[in-house]
């Protein structure tokens, strides 16, 4: 068992209030339109609606961006302990991972 900080502890609440009251709410037609949008099978021209957009918008001014990166002025400078909670709490949505930016390449 590890040691989460109070630091880490805010951000992974901060985090949950934010997918429970942006994404969730919307998050299953978000990706109905994702698809009805994008059904043409190429992939380089896949595009989100709007409202995904708005949602990176909203995590990012609400310092929710970056959250894997430890560096301070790159990501949220939270550790890996820190960050774990967090990654574990956003892999059970969809398009959690992407709307903070902290999705893998």
């Amino acid at each position: 068992m590890f040691n989460i900080s109070e630091r880490g502890q805010q951000f992974y609440q901060r985090t949950k209030n934010f997918i429970e009251t942006e994404i969730e709410p919307i998050e299953a037609e978000l990706i109905e339109q994702s698809h009805q949008a994008n059904n043409h099978g190429d992939w380089t021209q896949w595009r989100w609606p709007k409202q995904y957009y708005t949602l990176r918008q909203k995590a990012k001014e609400a310092g929710l961006w970056n959250m894997f990166l430890p560096d301070d002025t790159l990501g949220a400078g939270l550790s890996v302990t820190d960050y774990a909670p967090i990654a574990e709490l956003t892999g059970r949505s969809l398009i959690a991972l992407n709307i903070f930016n902290c999705n893998t390449p």
